[in-house]
């Protein structure tokens, strides 16, 4: 068994080195290529509570206690490392119907990463987590031009800005048919998501 740690940190290098403009020099590329267990993220809860002012990031519906969900924007499913800037505070309603889906509204985690993302990589870094926002938002432009490559999904809250679950598609508009990633939230998002 002595030969493993040496075949997983060799391929680590070579995905590395394939994919720096990707990962870059920090991510922790072992836990994503070979797994982790998903850390308790309570310690996050406080300090996403008090940046989002104790609202939903998604819903804007004010939240308390456990109802207060740490959701990674960029699902786990798709992208299993906890990274500060992916992490947004949602309702339980939220979180259960946005589930491992892309959410509609890049721009606005956009938006708050730019305001306070210098705040919140410090304030989560003292817990231990990567705060590099080049990272997270390198792997959001990935997550989603593999969405529109795939023609696949985002979740979409509800029209009266609940969590509605909506999703881009099927579109009743569109006699059942799906409908691909409006323009005004899928990739490119170079101008959208700095890199």
């Amino acid at each position: 068994m002595a030969t493993r740690p040496r075949v997983q940190g060799a391929w680590v290098r070579y995905v590395r080195q394939q994919n720096l403009t990707l990962v870059g020099e920090t991510a922790d590329l072992h836990e994503f290529l070979f797994g982790s267990e998903r850390n308790d993220l309570a310690r996050v809860r406080p300090v996403l509570l008090d940046l989002q002012h104790g609202r939903c990031f998604y819903c804007n519906r004010g939240i308390v206690g456990e109802t207060a969900h740490v959701d990674h924007f960029v699902a786990w499913a798709r992208y299993p490392v906890d990274l500060a800037h992916n992490f947004v505070l949602a309702d339980s309603r939220c979180n259960g119907k946005k589930r491992d889906r892309l959410p509609a509204c890049p721009p606005a985690w956009t938006e708050r990463n730019a305001q306070y993302g210098a705040q919140l990589g410090d304030a989560l870094g003292q817990h231990g987590i990567v705060g590099e926002l080049a990272t997270s938002n390198r792997v959001a432009q990935w997550a989603y031009a593999q969405t529109e490559a795939a023609h696949g999904l985002t979740w979409l809250r509800g029209r009266d800005g609940t969590a509605g679950g909506d999703v881009a598609g099927p579109d009743p508009s569109m006699n059942g048919k799906r409908r691909r990633l409006s323009p005004d939230i899928s990739p490119p998002l170079a101008h959208r998501v700095p890199t």
